[in-house]
């Protein structure tokens, strides 16, 4: 019940069709993004030219910062402490997501298991603990996190090269359990949290 090639376009009639059955399209790797840039669509049409939208963490932000400031401030969250952050980055006219799974997750035999699924494979991503993604639109940002989170770096600096503006973190941990970060493409380097840093 996995994969484009089960499913069946009809650009004529405007249909898809399914050759297995029980199998369903799942739009949660983008729909949050798309939302984004209609919100911002109709946010602009109304003349609101300073916002900060997100939804759950998928986030945009303006192109004109808050009064008195340079840019918006945005929060990465470390995937290994709850509540804490890694650091943040400075970021107007841009659009933010981020993949991981420290959040959706259940456990199967004692074992825990993500809710990012590998389709080369049919099993669960476990080699990467988060991708933050920075770029131009907000269904970019959404689909690349996803699929940086499975590509890995290969593939990031693939999408960074044809996407220009687009730049990803990626988030592991050495072996004694501290995040160690990686940078790729087109995007500011976090500002480290002296402390736990606090997510609010």
């Amino acid at each position: 019940k996995v994969g484009l090639d089960k499913v069946r376009f009809d650009e004529q009639q405007h249909s898809v069709a399914f050759s297995v059955p029980g199998m369903r399209l799942d739009f949660g790797g983008i729909a949050k993004g798309y939302a984004l840039d209609m919100a911002g669509k109709i946010l602009a049409q109304h003349g609101a030219d300073i916002f900060l939208l997100d939804l759950g963490g998928n986030i945009a932000c303006s192109a004109t910062p808050p009064p008195g400031r340079e840019a918006f401030t945005i929060g990465i969250r470390n995937p290994h402490a709850a509540n804490t952050l890694l650091g943040t980055m400075s970021l107007r006219g841009r659009f933010i997501a981020t993949s991981g799974n420290y959040e959706r997750f259940r456990f199967v035999d004692g074992k825990r298991v993500g809710h990012i699924m590998d389709p080369r494979s049919g099993m669960p991503c476990t080699y990467l603990d988060g991708v933050s993604v920075v770029t131009t639109s907000g269904l970019l940002s959404d689909v690349f996190s996803t699929a940086a989170f499975i590509g890995r770096q290969d593939l990031a600096r693939s999408l960074s090269e044809r996407f220009p503006g687009s730049g990803f973190i990626f988030v592991s941990k050495d072996q004694q359990g501290k995040p160690v970060l990686e940078y790729i493409g087109d995007l500011p380097m976090l500002e480290r949290q002296n402390g736990p840093g606090v997510v609010d």
